[in-house]
C-alpha cells in the first residue's frame, strides 16, 4: 500500500494480516473454525456490545446496531445460519460511565447492570445470561 508522507512523498507500507478491518479478521476465524474436524454445526455465539448504556440513547436494538456498524460479520452470520447459530447482546456491566460515579452509586450494583435481548425488547440484570444462552 502506498502512503503519501508530509513531504508528498510516497512510500510503501508492507501488508500484515493485523491491518486487516477486525470484522475481516473475524470473519476468517469463523471460517477457519467451520472447516475444522471437530467442528459440529450449529455452532453457538453470543456476540456482546459492551457499554450499551452508551448506545441505548439511540433507540437502535442491539442486532440493528450490529448489522449497521458490523455489516460484513453480520451477513456472513446470517448466511450461514445452518454453520452458526448466534444471538446479540447490549451490555453494560457498570450502567454508567466513570464520571457519573455519584449517580452510579445511588443504585444497587446488580441493579446497574443491564443485559438488552437481540432486539432491544427485554432485558435483565443477569449477567450471565449470554453464557446461559449458550448452554441451553
Amino acid at each position: 500500500m502506498n502512503q503519501a508522507d508530509g513531504n508528498g512523498d510516497a512510500h510503501v507500507v508492507q501488508w500484515e494480516a493485523s491491518l486487516a478491518p477486525r470484522q475481516v479478521q473475524l470473519v476468517e476465524l469463523l471460517q477457519f473454525i467451520a472447516v475444522r474436524d471437530y467442528f459440529k454445526p450449529p455452532f453457538r455465539l453470543a456476540l456482546v456490545i459492551s457499554a450499551w448504556d452508551k448506545l441505548k440513547a439511540t433507540g437502535v436494538s442491539p442486532a440493528k446496531w450490529f448489522a449497521q456498524e458490523v455489516p460484513l460479520l453480520f451477513q456472513f452470520l446470517k448466511s450461514n445460519r445452518k454453520l452458526f447459530e448466534y444471538t446479540i447482546y447490549g451490555v453494560s456491566a457498570q450502567g454508567g460511565g466513570y464520571a457519573e460515579t455519584e449517580k452510579l452509586t445511588e443504585v444497587d450494583p446488580s441493579e446497574r447492570i443491564d443485559v438488552v435481548s437481540s432486539d432491544g425488547k427485554s432485558s435483565s440484570h443477569d449477567l450471565t445470561e449470554p453464557l446461559l444462552w449458550l448452554m441451553r
